[in-house]
């Protein structure tokens, strides 16, 4: 059979795999025939090239799903293998986490780790390939992320899974800006990043390195000998003899050693079951020091909840005063995306009554911390996937929405230690600049009350002696901008960002002159956010994600972008926010701040004082793409501004 139609076959049997309810005999003869088409790539390209290595990850795949575990792992250490004689870092990366998922011992954690290394090295070379191969090099990055996070919460290695969130969130970041230079953001590039090898790992890595050297040897010793025959060379014929047999011979020892089963892996006491996300039970404290977190204590009152949502399950890292507990709880994503999905347009209709759903996502997010909650003053959150879009202020216990209950933030990435925070970025005076866009341009309305809440904010500022400036409309371009992010403490901005989902250079923040400032113009080093105490985004959907591009990465937000960029603290929108009600929430909110409490709790403050309102105003316009259209029965008699409409959209990130 001709090279090409093994490979057209073995395409063919992948989509054959994928059907819908294939049945065991089925399946078990499609690994079958994967694996025969493996061993004919092998007698036509070599028992040790990367093509084969590939199609007997395919036939792992399979057998994995028959299930035939000792065969799914032999075949997925001999790819490994091959993948470390070519220094094929994608095919290590394919490797090592497939054989992670097949083992439940000791080495799960070790071969998670160097499929992320894998991936970290082969990120160097991935953006010049093909949107197909870029697609399935991020597919391939979730997963194996994901999984290394399992299995360290699952060991309540909760410190080194915090590591692994932070590399996710920094390769996001150099992913947006790809092609920027961040050095002057004092970044790190987040490609050279590896997570190391310590403790009960260490072992393991010293003989993993002494085998990838032998494997790498024997390639080189194989490449030579090829090269010698192909010029004519005097015994070259023995030699490459020689050189196949040690390399057969060095396969053959990694392949034994790797898909050995590996010793399984201490039991944990007292591991959390798991909970049914249709019921408000919390899993068993599961209690470890933070001292184990590589983290201090918190401050008391304090509660920070680490959300990480997979496919199937949802784990919750609960971390209080001096203690950390893992909540696992069976959550199907895609349902749990629906529910958020429904809590957004209710929250986005005045006339429509939230609270029943928000009490539901309250009982399945919520609830199961619910003793840890009770006692707290103020929550941090730090979110992923689908919990980036939920307006947790607006989850509803039955009495009470969270808001009324304590402050809340949002974490972002911009916390972790090669960060430009707070911590390194020099302080400054305290200045303000506001800038605004108040005119109708192409299909974006007029916004009529920007002038006023930026005269409201200026005048609240001039009370606390704090020097402002305002750049409205004509004098809000993109060079103004740039001055006052690298010169004012605080920076407030208000007018309409079109989020076009799946494109970071389609969505855009409008200037006052009319231009339009793109996302991927924003994460240019001209913008530079380092010590700017507070981002003020008044405007549309700054918080939301942009959705994903071609090859499934997913998009930051505006205001995460301006967190890992170096803002200390960035207040945003989840929705498109009416003109009117955010004029006077943003009074109060600065207000508040004028008063001397955090901002958490001045944006808390001013939401409370929009829940309290008894004034029916309207929605007004929307800072977006067009006029919200309010139906009839949104116009109440009294108490308009309660609606989480009005309030629930703006989140506070930072720490």
């Amino acid at each position: 059979m001709a090279n090409g139609q093994t490979e057209v076959d073995l395409a063919l049997n992948a989509v054959r795999a994928e059907r819908v309810g294939i049945n065991a005999q089925a399946l078990s003869e499609l690994a079958e025939r994967v694996g025969v088409l493996a061993q004919q790539l092998a007698g036509q390209r070599g028992l040790s090239h990367p093509t084969y290595a590939n199609a007997l990850l395919d036939a792992a795949a399979l057998n994995a799903r028959v299930p035939d575990l000792a065969l799914a792992r032999q075949q997925s250490a001999r790819a490994m293998a091959i993948g470390l004689a070519n220094r094929a870092t994608l095919l290590q990366a394919r490797a090592a986490a497939q054989l992670s998922v097949l083992d439940d011992g000791n080495q799960a954690v070790f071969l998670g780790k160097q499929a992320v290394n894998a991936l970290q090295l082969a990120r160097e070379n991935i953006t010049g390939l093909p949107v197909e191969q870029q697609h399935s090099f991020v597919q391939l990055k979730q997963v194996a992320y994901q999984q290394l996070v399992d299995r360290l919460l699952d060991r309540r290695r909760i410190g080194e899974a915090e590591s692994v969130l932070a590399m996710v969130e920094e390769n996001e970041f150099h992913d947006l800006v790809r092609g920027a230079d961040t050095s002057a953001d004092g970044r790190q590039d987040a490609r050279i990043a590896r997570l190391g090898f310590d403790g009960v790992d260490q072992s393991a890595q010293q003989q993993f390195t002494a085998r990838t050297h032998a494997l790498e040897q024997a390639a080189q010793a194989l490449a030579k000998a090829r090269e010698q025959q192909a010029q004519g060379s005097a015994g070259s014929a023995a030699e490459l003899a020689t050189a196949q047999a040690d390399m057969l011979r060095v396969l053959d020892e990694a392949t034994a050693a790797w898909s050995a089963p590996s010793a399984a892996a201490s039991p944990i006491p007292a591991t959390s079951p798991t909970a049914s996300s249709s019921t408000a039970s919390a899993a068993v404290p599961d209690v470890v020091p933070l001292t184990t977190v590589t983290r201090a204590a918190l401050p008391v009152g304090r509660l920070q909840l680490t959300y990480l949502v997979s496919e199937r399950r949802l784990r919750i890292v609960v971390q209080h005063d001096n203690v950390a507990r893992v909540v696992t709880l069976e959550v199907n994503e895609a349902a749990l995306a629906r529910e958020i999905a429904t809590l957004r347009r209710l929250a986005q209709d005045p006339g429509k009554d939230p609270r029943p759903q928000a009490q539901r996502l309250y009982n399945q997010l919520l609830a199961p911390v619910a003793q840890e909650l009770a006692q707290a003053r103020s929550l941090n959150l730090s979110l992923n996937g689908v919990l980036r879009y939920l307006p947790f202020a607006m989850l509803h216990d039955g009495r009470h929405w969270l808001v009324e209950r304590l402050p809340l933030q949002v974490a972002g990435g911009a916390d972790s230690n090669d960060v430009p925070t707070a911590i390194n970025a020099p302080t400054r005076t305290h200045s303000v600049a506001l800038f605004g866009q108040s005119q109708a341009t192409d299909d974006l309305p007029a916004l009529p009350y920007v002038a006023r809440e930026l005269q409201a904010v200026s005048a609240t500022e001039r009370a606390g002696h704090i020097p402002s400036q305002t750049f409205l409309d004509a004098s809000f371009t993109a060079a103004t901008l740039e001055q006052a992010l690298q010169r004012d403490s605080m920076v407030h901005i208000a007018s309409h960002f079109v989020l076009r989902s799946g494109r970071d250079d389609g969505s855009y923040l409008l200037l006052g002159n009319g231009q339009r400032l793109s996302l991927a113009e924003l994460a240019q080093p001209r913008f530079r956010f380092t010590g700017l105490d507070l981002l003020t985004l008044s405007a549309c959907e700054t918080a939301v994600p942009a959705g994903v591009d071609a090859t499934g990465r997913e998009l930051a937000s505006l205001a995460w972008l301006a967190r890992e960029r170096g803002a200390r603290n960035v207040l945003a929108s989840l929705w498109r926010v009416s003109d009117r009600s955010t004029a006077t929430l943003m009074t109060d909110f600065y207000q508040a701040l004028g008063r001397g409490v955090s901002k958490p709790e001045a944006l808390r403050q001013a939401q409370l004082r929009q829940i309290a309102s008894a004034t029916a105003t309207g929605a007004g316009r929307a800072r977006g793409l067009k006029p919200i259209d309010v139906p009839a029965s949104a116009i109440m008699p009294a108490g308009t501004h309660s609606h989480p409409f009005y309030w629930a959209g703006f989140t506070m990130l930072g720490n």
